[in-house]
C-alpha cells in the first residue's frame, strides 16, 4: 500500500487535474467549434470598431450582425439534438 501514497501526491494530481480539464475542454470544443469561430469573429469587429474610441452606425449593424450569427450558431448547437 505504500506504493499508492508515493504516487498519489500533490504533484501527479495536479497532473491528472489538468490533463483532465485538458480532455474536456477539447470535447467541448469540437462540439462547439461554430460557436467559437463566430464569437472570434464578433470579437474581431468589436475590436475594429472600438479603435478609434467612437462606434458608427455602420460599425453596429456589423457588431448586430456578428450578434445574430454568435446566436444561430448557439441555437444550431442546441437544436441539433431535436432534429434527429
Amino acid at each position: 500500500m505504500d506504493f499508492l501514497f508515493e504516487w498519489f501526491n500533490f504533484s501527479n494530481l495536479l497532473y491528472f487535474i489538468i490533463l483532465t480539464l485538458g480532455v474536456v475542454f477539447t470535447l467541448v470544443t469540437a462540439k462547439y467549434r461554430n460557436v467559437v469561430a463566430q464569437l472570434k469573429e464578433l470579437f474581431i469587429v468589436v475590436r475594429h470598431a472600438r479603435e478609434d474610441g467612437e462606434v458608427t452606425e455602420e460599425e453596429k449593424e456589423q457588431i448586430l450582425k456578428e450578434v445574430f450569427d454568435v446566436l444561430k450558431a448557439i441555437l444550431g448547437v442546441v437544436w441539433r439534438p431535436f432534429r434527429k
